[in-house]
């Protein structure tokens, strides 16, 4: 077949859906798929740009939405099998959807929709809101990570449900998993206000006293000027010099991406309290490495993480929550070793990356009649 995975943003830009992205064309390459990557060159550097990908460039870029032309005369001239999107919520799905032709026309949820937002966000995504329900209406089929992420859809869009198909997230199996753990909460992903990450630098300043070995290692992408805020905070807190810095790392380049498995691999517990999520990978990648995670019950994460057995949830967005949860992980080995454990084999046995792939061919061929 002749896929076309439509992405807004893609490596060597990191995040999670350039990553997912980037690991289905390797996995359909693999397969004997030819799969192109479209995208545009929106905060791309040219050296790091990935062969599989054409880059069109943008002509505009609203809340991180890139616009580029150039990818219409794009599907005009070529005959794509299946056409793939990733995201409603930004304008090349719009574009794809509407130059779909004969193609059929597949789409991935990455998050139906943020629990918590901004005004000014949630004015945006009211406004864009009539695009999404002409994307949904024009594809063929539509996939969401988890039957929690199927009813919001349902209940917002009212899309029929017969054509929404649900494949969880997946993730490689970890080759190996610590021995010794560091003093560190990891935090992985972008590292950007969506993803909260002063809320961890918070609850880190009522559990110090307590662990005071304790360090926040962020790795990921970052600003230099967001950067300096995280570390005035903690500065203005009472724990300066807790934070540390490390990427971002290319999930695409082997030996990037053997870096950031290492850091998995060496910490004692993850945190993820992002406002708006799908099934994020980068928790998965802590639970296949054994790491117990602390998560905010964003979209699909209470799906695969069950309180108190494979991981610990809280479920509003505040620092004295994540504080509590913090306190049982560092203070109960035992239970966090017993957390860590269930967690893996939950990934192992649910999440495997090879099944989620054979089963999104399924719906290449077959569309809704999987």
């Amino acid at each position: 077949m002749k896929i076309a995975q439509i992405a807004h943003i893609y490596l060597p830009h990191i995040g999670g859906i350039e990553a997912y992205v980037s690991r289905l064309a390797k996995s359909l390459k693999d397969k004997g798929e030819d799969c192109t990557v479209l995208t545009t060159s929106f905060n791309t550097n040219k050296k790091g740009r990935k062969q599989e990908a054409i880059y069109f460039r943008p002509l505009i870029s609203v809340f991180r939405n890139p616009l580029a032309f150039g990818l219409v005369p794009h599907l005009i001239r070529n005959n794509y099998d299946v056409i793939h999107l990733h995201s409603v919520w930004f304008l090349h799905s719009l574009i794809g959807a509407m130059f779909k032709r004969n193609s059929r026309l597949i789409t991935s949820i990455h998050g139906v929709y943020p629990d918590y937002s901004s005004k000014l966000l949630r004015l945006f995504l009211s406004l864009f809101q009539p695009i999404v329900k002409y994307i949904l209406r024009r594809s063929d089929a539509v996939i969401v990570y988890s039957e929690i992420e199927k009813k919001k859809l349902h209940d917002r869009f009212h899309i029929d449900r017969r054509k929404v198909h649900i494949i969880p997230m997946g993730v490689y199996p970890a080759k190996e998993i610590g021995v010794k753990r560091n003093k560190e909460i990891l935090f992985t992903g972008r590292i950007i206000p969506d993803k909260n990450p002063e809320l961890l630098i918070q609850a880190l300043s009522m559990v110090n006293s307590e662990f005071p070995e304790f360090k926040i290692n962020f790795v990921g992408l970052i600003t230099e000027h967001y950067k300096k805020q995280l570390i005035q905070l903690s500065n203005e807190l009472g724990i300066s010099n807790t934070l540390l810095f490390h990427g971002p790392y290319d999930p695409g380049d082997p030996a990037e991406f053997k870096e950031l498995m290492l850091h998995y691999s060496i910490a004692s517990v993850f945190v993820a309290v992002g406002s708006w999520e799908g099934q994020p990978t980068r928790l998965m990648e802590a639970m296949i490495h054994g790491i117990p995670v602390i998560a905010f019950a964003a979209g699909g994460t209470a799906d695969f993480i069950r309180d108190g057995e494979n991981g610990l949830l809280i479920h509003k967005l505040e620092a004295e929550q994540l504080a509590i949860a913090l306190r049982r992980i560092l203070g109960h080995p035992e239970e966090a070793k017993s957390l860590g454990m269930a967690g893996r084999k939950q990934i192992e046995s649910v999440h495997n990356w090879e099944k989620v792939v054979n089963d999104i061919q399924k719906i290449y061929i077959n569309g809704s009649n999987v």
